[in-house]
């Protein structure tokens, strides 16, 4: 893979760990805060990861003039 991982913040230094990059089923891109992860051993376990994701939105300023 030829992207990096990219945030519009950039990476929070005092966050316990990187940021992840996951590429969706629709060829979009999410990048991700590490925050923690836990193990759980058993049917159903292995790694969970806490993760921040911010998310971006455009905002429109619609003013009425009367």
């Amino acid at each position: 893979m030829t992207e990096e991982a990219f945030s519009p913040e950039g990476p929070d230094p005092d966050a316990p760990g990187p940021l992840a990059w996951h590429e969706l089923a629709d060829g979009q891109s999410v990048t991700a805060q590490v925050m923690r992860r836990i193990y759980r051993p058993g049917p159903g376990g292995g790694w969970w990861y806490e993760l921040r994701l911010s998310i971006w939105a455009e905002v429109q300023n619609r003013m009425n003039c009367i």
